[in-house]
C-alpha cells in the first residue's frame, strides 16, 4: 500500500502551520522542537497555561513516535530513517493542533487498535 504524506496535508484544511516535520526521529530532533515549539508560543505571548499543555502533549507524542516505530516500508521513498515520524503543529482558533504520524506493520494493526479502544473507554 503507498501513502502520500505530501498529498495528504495538502488536502487538510489549511491553517496556521507552526511547525512540519518529516524524518527521522532522534532525541536531537525532539529536543530540538520541544525548544523552536516553546520559543514560538513565547514570542506569541501564549498563555503560561496553554504553553505547557502544549509542551506536555509534544512530549508524550514524541516520546510515542521514538519508541513505537516500525520500519519504512520498501516502496516508501526515505530508507535512511531508522526512526521515521511526522509532526505537525497547527494554531487553530484558540488552541493547537498536533498530529503526528509513523508506520505501523499490518500485524501490529489489531493489537494497537484494541489498545486505544481502551484508552478512548
Amino acid at each position: 500500500m503507498s501513502f502520500n504524506i505530501e498529498n495528504y496535508f495538502s488536502d487538510q484544511p489549511t491553517g496556521n502551520t507552526i511547525l512540519y516535520y518529516k524524518g527521522n526521529v532522534d532525541s536531537d530532533v525532539i529536543n530540538h522542537v520541544l525548544d523552536s515549539i516553546e520559543d514560538k508560543m513565547v514570542e506569541v505571548n501564549e498563555q503560561s497555561k496553554l504553553r505547557k499543555k502544549v509542551y506536555n502533549v509534544l512530549v508524550e507524542s514524541l516520546q510515542n513516535l521514538y519508541h513505537h516505530v516500525d520500519k519504512v516500508p520498501d516502496d516508501f521513498e526515505d530508507q535512511t530513517s531508522e526512526r521515521f515520524g511526522l509532526l505537525v503543529v497547527k494554531k487553530v482558533d484558540d488552541g493547537y493542533r498536533i498530529i503526528t504520524g509513523n508506520f505501523v506493520h499490518v500485524e501490529n494493526i489489531e493489537k494497537l487498535e484494541e489498545k486505544i479502544k481502551r484508552i478512548n473507554r
